[in-house]
């Protein structure tokens, strides 16, 4: 698990510097490039049967705040869909949980008025 993690700069292998946050770190918001390590990190542990890493990627991301034109301006959201075949039972538990989770928040963006363009 932490060979996966740490080639995408996020395990303990290579602290990542103080201003970036740990996959154990509270809620806070990701940058698109954090999302793009996590999400290549996530594509990396899954072709390789890392469910513990898959598993602690997943974990980060149902505790961060991801917003409606995160999800729509990349494609995490089919990253973490495929998940939710996993052969780990976990795994495919906690990814069919953030794609809930991440279709509720597009259901209350679209159903509120906020698919007009801006």
């Amino acid at each position: 698990p932490l060979v996966v993690l740490a080639a995408a700069g996020l395990g303990p292998a290579a602290p990542p510097p103080a201003k970036k946050p740990r996959l154990d770190a509270g809620p806070m918001r990701l940058v698109p490039s954090e999302l793009k390590k996590l999400e290549e990190a996530l594509q990396l542990a899954a072709a390789s049967g890392d469910w513990g890493a898959a598993g602690t990627i997943l974990t980060r991301l149902a505790a961060a705040p991801v917003d409606y034109r995160t999800l729509a301006s990349t494609t995490l959201g089919k990253t973490v869909a495929k998940l939710k075949k996993a052969s780990d039972d976990a795994v495919a538990t906690a990814a069919k949980a953030i794609v809930r989770q991440w279709k509720d928040l597009v259901k209350d963006r679209t159903a509120g008025g906020g698919s007009s363009s801006s």
